[in-house]
Formats: C-alpha cells, structure tokens, sequence
C-alpha cells in the first residue's frame, strides 16, 4: 500500500508507517489504532478519516478500548461516516463498560439528551459518576453543574463543590472560576479573598475571559486587595486581545491617559475602534469626539455622526443629547427639529440633565413639539434639581407665565418626573 507522507523525517515516517501498516494488517489491533489515528490526523500521513474508520473498527472489533471510544465519537459526530447516534452508543458503551472514563462521560451524555438511546436521567448520572471517580474532568465539572443548578436531582451544593474543586484541581478553568467566586463571596466556603484570586488567576492564565476580566475589575477598584491598576491593565489587556469589548474600551482610555503606560494615541484609537465596531455604545461616542474634533484621526464630521448615531441608537444620555443638538442646528445633519425633540427626550428620561434643560427650550419654543409652557416648566424643574444652573432661571420665568392651578400641578408633576428621571 503507498502512502503520501508529511514532509519532515521522511525516512523515519516511512519506515514507521510501513511497519504499522504491516502489523496491523496481520491483525495487530494496537498496530490497527496507530494505523487509524495517523489517517485521522494526517501528520505522518495525509488524512483520510474514511480509512481511518477502517482501522478503528478492526481494532475496536478486537476489544481495543481506545478504538472503541473513538469509534464511538466518530459515528456521534459523523468524521469518515455517517452520522449515527446509534451506532455511536454501540461503540461507546463497549468502551465505557471496559473502564474508559471519556466514554463514561460521552455515554452520560447520549443518556442525558437520548441520543442513540432511551434518554434516562439516572443512567446519565451513573456513568458520569462513573467517569468523575477515575478523574474524568469534563464529567467532574458537568456533576457540579448538575447539583449545583439542581437538573434533575435535589439541588445539593455541597456536592456541587465537591465536584467542581475536583474538576478545578485538574486544571478545568470553569471550574476554577466557580470555585474563585465561592471564596469570594464567602457563600459555601469561609470567605478569603487571597484564595479567591489564586483561583481566579488559574482560570485566568488558561485564558478564561471571564477570569481576566474579574481580576482587571478587582485589581482596577481594590476589591478586597490592595489597589493595583497596573496589575488590572495587565488582564484588561489579555481580555481585549480575546476580543472582550468591555476590556478593548478600558485599554484605549488608558493609553489615552497614559497613567499605566506610556502614552499612545494612535493604540488607543485602534482599540476603541476595536471596542466599537463590536457594538460596544460608549467607544462608539469615543470615537465619535475623536472624529468630530480631529484628535489623533482625521477630522471627519461624516465618520463622527455615523458613531454618535450607533452610540445613541444603544442608549448613551450624552450621545442622544449631542444628536439632538446636530439635528437642532443643522450643520452635521439636515435640520430635523422633530428628530432634535425626540433625541432630547430619550436623553432627558434617562436623567441627563443638559438635555432636561433643551427639552424644556423645545417646549417652550415649540420647536418639534407643540407649545407648552408647562411642560416647559415642568423640564426645567426636573434639569434644576438634576443640578443644571440656567434651568433654574428659566424654570423661575415659565412660573411666571402660568396660574396657581397650573404651578401647582406643573410643580406636583415635575416632583413625579423628578423621581423617575432625575439625576440622583
């Protein structure tokens, strides 16, 4: 038989391969599993899963377990066949019954969701057990899951910890995690923040994203450690290089400031771009002041809008104030005064004052809106003790224009808003 061979030792792959084949085809089941694991993963060999589902089979028909197992995954996932839950479960349960804690744990699962046979919740649970007791990570951790959210057993989350700090002590990161936040919290085990963190930078290290963000956040405010930004800014860097947005916007205000590293414009605007075009709302108004005002980019008051609109559109005050400012004016937009009012309001009920303030002007002035004085008043009251100076003024001029009945229903309703909208 010839074989195409990987560059590299040709003459050692050769031989190698010429040996095995000849083994195996004089029915060597160990030299028939070597023989299909090099056609599955065309190193020495160029691949070719279908001969490597022939060797499988003689040597899984010959009672060899790993063969067996991987047999099993192959009919499941249908590589060199087609797909086949049941003759999946055939091939799997040959090897779990032989001792194999992966396909212990693969045979839960086909139980757990009745993939090639009955589904059964109790045999589920008997061959992850089995697989968890030899030290099967994957079935350790899924049983921590299990007790943990309760599935189909009596929600027990001691035993769920049992299982995860097994899991966690063999390097699972999920795991790792969940045991670093039970220290945190202090909830099952005795809180201790130093045990929490080892934890934490375990599952962080593996680059568990949600591990390096916590530990930049931790680090970032001094949660129950001593304040150190630089260590922060050192995960927020490998979580942004993950592609976290939340990590990207962080990175690019700290080479803004350059407080933590040396001082780069030109990165900082990479990574809020990065932050943005992810959908990230408040690096999209970052870039929208970078463009509108020409730092460290060309200025461009069309690449500006096209950020401060996908900013306000996610809901950021500033963003939907500042829109409606430009649609107000009509210099960046055409001059939309509807559009102007109802980006003021959206801004306004989120409690930003500025646009409390407008949205009072509008009402007053009619612009976008029809007339009215009281809702004038009634804005510049919630923009007044939301903080804003000048709204106080005109709040004062709008009583002036109203009656008794009116003030006080105006200063009745602007209480209400006041609670709902003002800026606490």
């Amino acid at each position: 038989m010839e074989h195409a061979l990987k560059e590299g030792d040709y003459k050692g792959n050769l031989i190698a391969v010429s040996l095995t084949t000849t083994a195996a085809e004089k029915g060597d089941k160990d030299a028939q599993f070597f023989l299909a694991t090099m056609y599955r993963d065309g190193k020495v060999i160029d691949e070719n899963l279908q001969e490597a589902v022939k060797w499988f089979t003689k040597s899984a028909e010959q009672g060899h377990v790993e063969a067996q197992g991987v047999l099993g995954s192959m009919y499941y996932f249908g590589r060199g066949v087609p797909k086949n839950y049941q003759e999946a479960a055939k091939w799997v349960t040959k090897a779990a019954e032989q001792g194999l804690a992966n396909a212990q744990y693969v045979l839960g699962t086909m139980y757990e969701n009745g993939e090639g046979v009955s589904q059964n919740n109790q045999e589920a649970l008997k061959w992850y057990k089995k697989s968890a007791a030899q030290g099967g990570v994957d079935a350790q951790y899924h049983l921590g899951e299990i007790y943990w959210n309760g599935i189909w057993v009596s929600q027990n989350r001691q035993e769920a910890l049992k299982w995860y700090k097994s899991a966690a002590e063999q390097g699972d990161s999920h795991a790792q995690m969940k045991i670093g936040l039970e220290y945190f919290k202090g909830e099952f085990f005795p809180q201790n923040s130093e045990e929490a963190i080892r934890w934490f930078k375990k599952a962080a290290e593996q680059g568990l994203l949600s591990a390096q963000l916590l530990l930049g956040e931790i680090y970032w405010n001094g949660t129950s450690v001593k304040q150190d930004r630089q260590e922060a800014f050192k995960w927020y860097k490998l979580a942004a290089k993950q592609g976290d947005s939340t990590a990207q916007q962080k990175v690019a205000l700290v080479y803004i400031t350059g407080e933590l590293t040396t001082q780069n414009f030109e990165l900082a605007t990479w990574w809020f771009k990065k932050a943005a075009e992810q959908g990230h709302a408040v690096a999209q108004y970052s870039l929208y002041m970078l463009y509108d005002e020409g730092y460290w980019v060309p200025k461009s008051h069309q690449e500006a809008v096209q950020w401060l609109k996908k900013s306000a559109e996610q809901g950021i005050a500033q963003a939907q104030s500042d829109l409606s400012v430009l649609y107000f004016n009509g210099k960046e937009l055409p001059q939309n005064h509807r559009e102007a009012f109802k980006w003021s309001k959206k801004a306004a009920e989120q409690g930003y004052a500025v646009a409390q303030f407008n949205l009072a002007k509008m009402y007053y002035n009619g612009y976008g809106v029809e007339k009215d004085i009281k809702k004038s008043y009634i804005w510049n009251a919630v923009a007044a003790a939301s903080g804003h100076e000048d709204a106080k003024k005109y709040r004062d001029l709008d009583a002036e224009n109203l009656s008794q009945d009116e003030l006080y229903q105006a200063q009745s309703e602007a209480a209400e808003l006041y609670e709902k909208y003002g800026s606490h």
